[in-house]
């Protein structure tokens, strides 16, 4: 039988099938890119859209959220870093310590015409005249035995229509300085530094380089603001006048006298809602006794201060030429203007602490709102 003849298949056919799915494949790729980059690429336009719509919402929503609370703003207290003129008298330990005397004490003040009070509550020895809860105070037995109940001394304030002011001496304190980590020490020693002979009235004070010190001043404060008091005022904000060599101040922080009074004062306006208002020796604001100070005040605060003025000692010194037509002998309105301008320089209000005999002077200045106001003697 005839071999039969081999046919030769062509691989053509294969081939065409094979590209023709290879192009298909593509196609359906470039397909699916295509729908990919039109998916993404709308989101990115639309999400370019949507913030800025979101944003103007927004704006718009803070914007009515800021017109709906305008009526309420009124009724809300000053900030604490501005405050209300003050005309204030002073309220005594010894009147602090007499309830029974409240009444009358405050009746008698608005009917002077006064808008506020000065409350002493802390004196020179450390000791309190109110009901105090600070640990530091009860341990050392610092609060006097008629003490005063806060609650019922500022009600009985604010019905008079006084606005009561809190007043302590800061750092000179006899009682929580003794055997604390909170004191100057003499020397390297142990020994508590007094600055005088214990028989004759040498007290001891707190030491602000020690963080004991500045926290028993700060939460003395805050239980205060705590108690409703909106105006605290920092007396005797300052080193001993007569620190020598044997005074051991424990520093080790490098801070100057002014700085760490400052970080004092600044770690007090941390912890309390108080305004708080410090007082200073008006011959400081000049450059005068300020080694108590380490400093002229506004290194320690740019905020409000009193200027004790003292006419007697201020009329002892040599003024600067900006205030050398003042005679401290014979102060008037004019005059204290132009000592209030020259502390208004540095700090950003200023009252006077002022015998009686100038409250007409002090009056007049504050009408014309020279000064944020006075406390008299």
């Amino acid at each position: 039988m005839a071999k039969g003849k081999k046919i030769k298949r062509s691989n053509y056919s294969y081939r065409r099938k094979k590209h023709k799915a290879r192009k298909n494949i593509i196609f359906i790729f470039v397909v699916i890119l295509f729908v990919a980059l039109g998916y993404f690429g709308a989101k990115f336009v639309f999400g370019r859209i949507a913030p800025e719509n979101d944003k103007k919402a927004t704006s718009s929503e803070v914007e009515l959220t800021s017109e709906a609370n305008t009526e309420d703003v009124a009724d809300k207290p000053a900030p604490k870093d501005s405050i209300s003129f003050i005309n204030a008298c002073v309220m005594s330990y010894e009147q602090v310590s007499d309830s029974e005397s409240y009444q009358s004490f405050f009746e008698k003040a608005a009917k002077d015409g006064y808008t506020d009070v000065v409350i002493d509550l802390k004196d020179e020895n450390g000791i309190l005249y109110y009901k105090s809860g600070v640990e530091l105070a009860l341990s050392k037995d610092a609060v006097s035995d008629n003490a005063a109940d806060l609650s019922t001394l500022i009600d009985m304030a604010k019905d008079a229509g006084l606005t009561p002011i809190a007043r302590i001496v800061t750092l000179q304190d006899n009682i929580a300085s003794y055997g604390t980590d909170a004191t100057f020490l003499y020397d390297d020693t142990t020994s508590r530094w007094l600055d005088g002979v214990p028989g004759n009235g040498g007290k001891g004070w707190l030491n602000p380089y020690t963080q004991n010190a500045r926290n028993y001043i700060a939460d003395l404060c805050t239980e205060l603001s705590g108690a409703g008091f909106e105006t605290i005022i920092l007396n005797k904000l300052q080193f001993p006048s007569n620190m020598s060599a044997h005074t051991n101040t424990l520093d080790t922080s490098g801070a100057s006298k002014s700085e760490i009074l400052k970080i004092l004062v600044d770690e007090i306006s941390e912890k309390t809602d108080a305004k708080i208002i410090c007082q200073f020796n008006a011959e400081s604001f000049f450059g005068e006794n300020t080694a108590i100070y380490g400093a002229e005040p506004f290194n320690i605060t740019s905020g409000a201060v009193l200027a004790d003025i003292d006419t007697q000692t201020l009329s002892s010194y040599t003024l600067p030429d900006e205030l050398k037509d003042i005679d401290f002998n014979n102060l008037t309105a004019d005059s204290l203007g132009e000592f209030a301008d020259y502390i208004l320089k540095t700090n950003d209000e200023v009252m006077f602490y002022a015998d009686k005999n100038l409250a007409l002077a002090l009056k007049e200045l504050s009408d014309k709102g020279k000064i944020y106001g006075f406390v008299t003697k």
